[in-house]
């Protein structure tokens, strides 16, 4: 399914679930490393680049301050339309639980800058696998903070919603990651790698060309 496609089935979706029209779809693409694993932390080197495979999240405010959140891939009750459901002002250590701590992580990481959250309704769905190693949890923090910088105009910067990522993985969800996959997922350019020295916090992008076609493969090895 291309992005365009997974865009307008999210879309789809949340109108389908009776929250109206969207907003606006956002998108997070996944990512994988050509070199560097476990360097994030240890003030090293790496080289990921983003994929083609990409998590869309369509996104529709709220009155008030509570979200409704639903995902193409993982219904959270007995059936596709049950959503996961929270309120900003309960969140804590176990509320909510499973995939929908990603995203209202996102909004409690935006809320400890200033940024006021609105409520919202929001389907997630993804081509992302899930647990393959693709940085799915980041692609999808990264689509909802942007949405949600853009909906709320606070206009961050790729860079600070970098922090905002890995804060509502590592701070609220209580993953223990550095920040490469976020910054693969906000800052990678199309057809490009991105080298990232985490001793300095410097960015560099570098061109693929000269090692195209990159296949990635599940060699069913663990």
């Amino acid at each position: 399914m291309t992005a365009g496609l997974l865009a307008a089935a999210a879309a789809d979706e949340l109108r389908r679930l009776g929250a109206g029209p969207a907003e606006g779809v956002w998108r997070g693409p996944g990512r994988v490393n050509l070199i560097g694993e476990h360097t994030d932390y240890n003030a090293g080197l790496a080289l990921p680049f983003a994929l083609d495979r990409c998590t869309a999240v369509a996104v529709r405010r709220r009155a008030d301050r509570r979200w409704r959140c639903w995902s193409r891939q993982q219904p959270p009750g007995a059936g596709v339309d049950d959503p996961v459901l929270a309120d900003l002002d309960d969140l804590d250590a176990a509320h909510p639980a499973g995939w929908a701590r990603y995203v209202l992580g996102v909004a409690w990481a935006l809320e400890r800058t200033g940024v006021v959250v609105p409520g919202a309704d929001l389907v997630v769905d993804s081509t992302v696998p899930l647990g393959s190693g693709l940085s799915s949890s980041a692609a999808l923090t990264a689509a909802v903070a942007v949405a949600l910088d853009e909906l709320t105009g606070s206009d961050l910067g790729a860079a600070r919603l970098v922090t905002i990522c890995h804060q509502a993985e590592a701070g609220f969800v209580g993953a223990p990651t550095g920040t490469l996959d976020q910054r693969a997922v906000l800052l990678a350019r199309e057809g490009h790698g991105l080298l990232i020295d985490f001793a300095t916090g410097g960015t560099e992008t570098v061109p693929l060309d000269a090692v195209q076609p990159l296949v990635v493969v599940d060699t069913g090895v663990r």
